[in-house]
This record gives structure tokens, C-alpha cells and sequence, in this order.
């Protein structure tokens, strides 16, 4: 629930609000622990490959760990780590002893030489990698071991807070039986809401028990196979080394139709404004600390009862004034009457930069740009008396 929500249910309770800045939520304070997390992360093995996937998550490539690992884990190991779908064919109703249990039933079953025993080898990973950001950050986090991102993904939230989930593609029927279409990784927008209308489902189960022809009546042939290998639990997606954002944004929402919406130019303009001068302060941050800059900007407005609309602009000059102006007058002339109120209710507004490239070759585009400007054409001295020269643009 919302703070205040949550306060007219429950008059008592302390609600406590992060740090505000420009008149939203300051993140920095989180984005400075992310770092602290991820580098110790990226530290524990270069073997290891890290894809920073967002403020609070990442993935890990543990397989070239695996292969050079000698360690046989034990189970008291893991201790804290629960095997996924083995808890309920034991029908244990104490969470602790089903833990326990679903553990030590998978490592009488794993063999040394088997798929599953390199999941207990990566498991032993993730809990010395845990460990490790608990001793260098004091943050506590949560994982999920699997075959690929998708599973390891949705397994990481079984066994929270403070723990680790093991998922053998042998689990996969069972953790489909709770998991809901659309929490599987590109089945979140469209594509998902389509199947569960087209077929009346809401499980990933019941997405497993369609066939290849009945999928085959509504989609392509490759959205068809890629339905059918999530549907088992297959999906190829590498890992990519990634210790930096590929992108930078920031966005507010606001809501509620009568009281927080924005319903004119005017204000609009404003956090326009507000969220430009976000942007080219961590922009700022981002080019010192990893050399590199921003080329493009997407600007994205959702409507009161509409889609997310978004628009990308070339991002040239990084100043706030320049970056508020450009989207004022390209995104917003069209959606504003004549009185300056806006067409609908804006609900969500934010900022993304992106295609980053190093700054040095930007240097050096803007040394060439100038050095073949075009020369200004010669006037006579009675062109002189009456014109007004303003100086090209340069892009």
C-alpha cells in the first residue's frame, strides 16, 4: 500500500519517507550502496561474470567457477538454502525442517557428475559471495541458483529475506504451478496480457499444457518455440559482463486524478525542468567516474488511462535548459491546447538517457565540426546596416 493508505487502515503505524530532493525521492544514498554491493560482487572471482541488472539485482554467469572449482560442498554449507519443489513431496508443514529436509533428500539424489551437482558447486558460490557482501557492506540479500536467468530469477523470491534458492529443471512443473504469466521475463507487457485473454489462463502451468498447434493459431512460428521452450523452462539469454547501467533516468509519478496529476503546460514545464536538472547532475557523476557520455534522450508520458507514450531525441548539448526546451517544444506542443492545459492528465513522467559513447570521441567530432564550419558568406556594407547575423548551430 501507499503511505497513506496504509495510515487510514492503521492509524499507528510509522510511515518514514527517503530524503527528497528537487520534490522527489533522492536515491543517491541507494545508488551508492548498489555500488558498494555490486563491486564486492565483482571482486569475489574474475571468473565470474557480472551483468548489473538494475539498482538492487544482478545476474551471474557462475560456469567457467564451476569448471575450475575443486570444493565438494557440504550441506552444512548451505544451510540456509532451500531446494525448490522437493519441500512439498516431503509434506512438511515447519518451514525450517523442510528446508532442512529438501536439502540434505537433494544431495543423497545429486551424483558428482551430474547437471545438479554443478548447481550445489554454484550454490556454494552464491553463499561465499553473500557472505562477502554481508562482511564489506553489512547489506543482507537474497538468491536464486537455476540453468538460466529466467529461472534463476523467479526462484530468487522463494526463500526471502536473507537466503538463497536452489531450482533443478526438475522443479520447474512445480514453481510453475504459483507462478503467474506475467511474471516471467518478457511476458509482462503485451505478449503475455494477449495469451491469457486468447486462452483464458493466468499460470505458467496452464501455458505448459497448451500444444505447439493451438499456440501455432495466434503467433508466428519462432514466438511459438520460444512459448514452448519458457514453457519447459529453456531459455537462452547470456549473460552479459556489465558492471556499469547501459542506461541513466529518472521519472516521479504522479498520482491521483483530482489532487496530484499535471493537467497544464505550466506544470509540466516544471518537472520537466526538475528532472532535466537530475539527469545532467548524475550524467555529470557518470562521464567522471567511467568516461563516457550520452547520445540519446527518450522521454516517456503516460496519460491518465493510457499507454506509456514515449519519444527519443538526439541528446547534444547536456544542459538542463537545453534538454527541458527540446522536450517541451517536441514532445509537448502536440499535447497542449491553446489555453495551455494538456490534452489528458499526465500521471508519469520520466527521463532516460542512453547509447553512451566515450567521451574522447565526442571531443574529437566537435574539434572536426568546427574546423569545417561552413564560412559566412561575404555582405556588403548596406546588408551589414540591416541584417542581424546569429551564430550557426552546431550539432
Amino acid at each position: 500500500m501507499r503511505g497513506e493508505e496504509a495510515q487510514s487502515k492503521c492509524p499507528d503505524v510509522k510511515v518514514f519517507m527517503v530524503e527528497e530532493q528537487r520534490g522527489k525521492a533522492n536515491l543517491n544514498k541507494f545508488r551508492a550502496a548498489s555500488n558498494e554491493v555490486m563491486n564486492a560482487i565483482s571482486s569475489f572471482d574474475p571468473k565470474i561474470v557480472v551483468e548489473r541488472a538494475s539498482i538492487d539485482e544482478a545476474y551471474l554467469d557462475l560456469t567457467n567457477y564451476i569448471e575450475s572449482c575443486s570444493v565438494e560442498p557440504v550441506i552444512d554449507d548451505l544451510s540456509d538454502m532451500l531446494v525448490a519443489g522437493i519441500l512439498e513431496e516431503n509434506q512438511i508443514n515447519d518451514v525450517n525442517e523442510a528446508h532442512k529436509k529438501s536439502l540434505q533428500y537433494f544431495f543423497e539424489q545429486v551424483e558428482s557428475n551430474s547437471d545438479d551437482h554443478d548447481l550445489l558447486v554454484g550454490a556454494y558460490a552464491v553463499k561465499q559471495i553473500r557472505n562477502k557482501i554481508l562482511d564489506q557492506t553489512q547489506f543482507k540479500c537474497s538468491a536464486g541458483i537455476s540453468r538460466n536467468k529466467m529461472l534463476a530469477k523467479l526462484s530468487s523470491v522463494l526463500n526471502k529475506p536473507n537466503g538463497q534458492t536452489l531450482l533443478p529443471l526438475s522443479s520447474v512443473p512445480f514453481l510453475y504451478r504459483t507462478t503467474p504469466i506475467t511474471k516471467v521475463a518478457n511476458l509482462g507487457g503485451k505478449l503475455g496480457e494477449e495469451i491469457k485473454k486468447i486462452f483464458k489462463i493466468e499460470l505458467m502451468s496452464e501455458l505448459a499444457e497448451l500444444s505447439q498447434s493451438q499456440l501455432a493459431q495466434h503467433f508466428n512460428s519462432k514466438t511459438c518455440q520460444w512459448l514452448i521452450n519458457v514453457s519447459k523452462g529453456l531459455e537462452h539469454r547470456p549473460v552479459v559482463a556489465r558492471s556499469i547501467p547501459k542506461s541513466i533516468g529518472c521519472g516521479k509519478n504522479f498520482t491521483g486524478i483530482g489532487r496530484n496529476a499535471l493537467t497544464t503546460l505550466e506544470q509540466a514545464t516544471f518537472w520537466i525542468l526538475q528532472l532535466s536538472e537530475e539527469l545532467v547532475e548524475r550524467l555529470a557523476t557518470d562521464e567522471e567516474a567511467n568516461g563516457r557520455r550520452a547520445k540519446l534522450l527518450t522521454v516517456s508520458i503516460k496519460f491518465h488511462d493510457k499507454d506509456v507514450f514515449s519519444k527519443s531525441l538526439p541528446l547534444y548539448d547536456i544542459t538542463a535548459e537545453k534538454i527541458s526546451e527540446d522536450v517541451k517544444r517536441h514532445v509537448f506542443s502536440k499535447y497542449t491546447l491553446s489555453n495551455g492545459s494538456l490534452v489528458h492528465p499526465i500521471v508519469m513522467l520520466s527521463l532516460m538517457a542512453a547509447k553512451f559513447t566515450k567521451s574522447y570521441l565526442l571531443h574529437n567530432v566537435s574539434k572536426l565540426d568546427t574546423y569545417f564550419a561552413k564560412a559566412e558568406k561575404p555582405q556588403d556594407q548596406r546588408d551589414n546596416e540591416t541584417s542581424i547575423t546569429t551564430p550557426t548551430e552546431s550539432v
